[in-house]
């Protein structure tokens, strides 16, 4: 923002702090969100609708707060330019779902996933695949863009429960987003509390190894639940649902390239948007030249969704989807949850409400724990994983200092909160594009994602299970205490 909106935006803010915003004022607008949840969940609404209640709740309170009506429109509109690059991705994700499927390349992942991977086994294997996956790329979106995809396929062909897919993909994907070094969300966790990425990994690497593994036993229990589907329950049903995919298709090893293309340009660390784009465009050349897909319906395909019609309906129900059409309930959630935040942040109406429950803390245990809820909370109000790391490190890293705590406690409750449930929470811009990529409602999803619920999970168990001792007592040998830094690897500096 200008120098200038910066002058201008400020009474805002300056009569926002001389009322002396009080906690109950400041949860108004999150609580008619809630409330319109509710509603809009009982009613079988859009969830957008909700969005708007929220919105409208947020203007009205900062509008008594006295900010001006120029002001809350330019508070809403920075929130809205704050997700315009993600309606790009989801606008990619749409037309590419749709290329792909033309293409040959989503029916070509199906029938040698059908090949290599027994069904029974897929819940567990698409949560190891994701898992490496994400790890390697350092991106769930360009996990759940590319292998995401294929898995759904094959879980769809196989009849396997698809909430259930879509929640081991999802944790898989954001195994890599929490962890990997080459993930820009696990950058940003060391850079908010000051410590070198070395540091961050030997802080967070006890957490995530507890967690996956509970979660991969998870996955092997709730994949036992289920047995696969008529359309290849057997081998000679797989071998018919094979057969007609190839009647249909040109399945050479071409039409395997989009995914190929998006994988490697991730791995050279190109922006998301430029990589679903050339697996946008690689899709749509090999729809026309592999598979002569005429160009007039190839493009009506991209802004409506692909449709198989070969006659054989369990074919035909997997092999659809995708196109920008079936994106503009998304688009108005994203649009409106941006505006929402952009007030609450511009408000601070965040930290009006969190401030006088910091001040309360007292134990070490109790300002982990905090820091934990505090993230949880900007997750669900800003809209945002990134915010949901900056915004707690920011009111609460005085904090950690004064009382003597590692910054890598800080960098643990950090990653484990808020950005690790950011999927799970409907309007969040992590779930709408897990939501896009998958084909599955955050809501629908959210009880099989073990892996977010996990990790807040061992992180609470390790503060709560730390023995409460004076500063300065010494720690047990080869214990981590909350009075006590980790150790440090030669060359580390507290600072670095």
């Amino acid at each position: 923002m200008k120098m200038s909106d910066s002058r201008q935006l400020a009474p805002a803010l300056a009569n926002a702090r001389r009322r002396q915003v009080g906690p109950a004022v400041a949860a108004l607008p999150m609580l008619a969100l809630i409330a319109a949840l509710a509603v809009a969940q009982g009613r079988g609404w859009p969830l957008y609708t909700a969005l708007v209640a929220g919105f409208a709740a947020a203007w009205a309170v900062a509008s008594l707060l006295g900010a001006s009506q120029r002001q809350l429109a330019e508070f809403a509109l920075r929130g809205v330019r704050r997700v315009v690059p993600v309606l790009v991705i989801l606008a990619c994700v749409g037309a590419m779902t749709a290329a792909w499927l033309a293409s040959g390349t989503v029916p070509g992942l199906i029938y040698y996933g059908l090949r290599l991977i027994n069904p029974r086994a897929l819940i567990v294997a698409g949560f190891i695949i994701a898992s490496l996956t994400s790890l390697a790329l350092g991106s769930s979106i360009g996990t759940l863009s590319t292998v995401g995809i294929a898995v759904m396929g094959i879980a769809s062909a196989a009849g396997a429960p698809l909430p259930l897919m879509a929640g081991a993909l999802a944790s898989g994907a954001l195994l890599g987003d929490r962890t990997s070094p080459l993930s820009g969300t696990f950058h940003l966790t060391a850079n908010m509390t000051e410590i070198s990425p070395d540091r961050a990994l030997r802080a967070l690497a006890p957490s995530a190894a507890a967690a996956w593994l509970l979660s991969l036993a998870g996955f092997w229990l709730l994949g036992r639940g289920w047995r696969p589907g008529t359309s290849v329950g057997d081998a000679a049903a797989a071998a018919v649902f094979t057969r007609n995919l190839a009647a249909n298709f040109n399945l050479s090893w071409v039409v395997l390239l989009p995914p190929v293309v998006v994988f490697a340009l991730a791995l050279a660390r190109r922006p998301v948007r430029d990589s679903l784009g050339a697996g946008l465009a690689v899709g749509i050349i090999i729809a026309l030249l592999v598979q002569h897909h005429p160009l007039s319906l190839l493009l009506q395909e991209l802004v409506s969704g692909y449709a198989l019609h070969s006659g054989v309906r369990a074919l035909d129900s997997v092999i659809s989807g995708g196109g920008l059409v079936r994106m503009v309930n998304i688009v108005l959630l994203l649009t409106f949850a941006g505006a929402f935040s952009g007030i609450m942040e511009s408000m601070e109406l965040l930290e009006a409400l969190v401030r006088p429950l910091l001040a309360r803390v007292r134990r070490p245990r109790d300002l982990l724990t905090a820091t934990m809820a505090l993230s949880c909370l900007t997750a669900a109000i800003v809209a945002n994983q990134v915010l949901s790391i900056i915004i707690p490190a920011r009111l609460v890293r005085s904090e950690y200092a004064r009382r003597r705590l590692p910054p890598e406690f800080l960098a643990r409750m950090l990653a484990d909160s808020g950005a690790v449930i950011s999927p799970l929470i409907p309007w969040n811009l992590m779930a709408v594009i897990s939501a896009a990529a998958l084909g599955i409602a955050p809501t629908a999803y959210a009880p099989y994602a073990l892996l977010m619920y996990l990790f807040p999970f061992v992180s609470l168990v390790w503060v709560w299970t730390q023995a409460e001792r004076p500063h300065g007592a010494p720690a047990a040998a080869g214990k981590t205490s909350l009075y006590s830094a980790p150790p440090r690897a030669p060359g580390d500096s507290p600072g670095q």
